[in-house]
């Protein structure tokens, strides 16, 4: 009997993208079909409040299709907000965290699933060069985060990542108000797995 597939949910927090979300989709659209038949892939959106049409577009793309979810949040309660809802709406084998703002490449997601299915439960995109500006201040707040965090791996990471179930369990029993997530995925992680991409 074969094994059943995996099911693997991006989760994207959505706050004024409409410009962004019909590229975005069409090259999701070409990593899920590079990922069949290793796995299934499903989008959940989170839209944070926008005011610019992202959720008349994402709500005709519910319509649609049978692998879109939306979450309409009622304001802008931000970022980290947002992607703490979308794990608690998360329904899969593990979670893909990305942006919508085309800084975070979707077809990066085909490393961080391959690392995934090897049995790494955390593996996060690792930032290369850093180009803009307060370089210096990055510098400074990694090393602080992981002389605070020694499960960090020696590399700098934002939330572009791949959270297996388990990981994102312990993650929503975390009850820190200020929700900085590579700090807390690093709490939430025995031990973390990092695959080096442009940003």
């Amino acid at each position: 009997m074969n094994a059943k597939k995996p099911h693997i949910e991006v989760i994207l927090p959505i706050y004024n993208e409409v410009k962004n979300l019909v590229p975005l989709i069409a090259q999701l659209d070409q990593v899920k079909k590079k990922l069949d038949p290793q796995a299934s892939l499903s989008l959940l959106f989170i839209n944070d409040g926008s005011t610019d049409g992202s959720n008349e577009l994402l709500h005709r793309l519910y319509r649609e299709r049978n692998d879109v979810r939306v979450v309409n949040l009622v304001h802008n309660f931000g970022h980290g907000a947002a992607l703490t809802c979308g794990l608690n709406y998360f329904s899969g084998d593990a979670a893909i965290l990305m942006d919508a703002d085309q800084q975070d490449d979707p077809f990066a997601i085909l490393q961080l699933f391959e690392t995934w299915k090897k049995g790494h439960k955390t593996v996060v995109a690792a930032r290369g060069e850093r180009t803009e500006r307060g370089k210096a201040l990055f510098q400074l707040f990694y090393f602080i985060l992981h002389k605070l965090s020694p499960t960090l791996p020696p590399v700098k990471f934002g939330t572009f990542s791949i959270l297996d179930r388990s990981v994102v369990r312990r993650f929503l029993k975390l009850r820190e108000r200020n929700r900085y997530f590579p700090g807390l995925i690093a709490f939430a992680s025995d031990k973390i797995t990092s695959v080096v991409v442009d940003r």
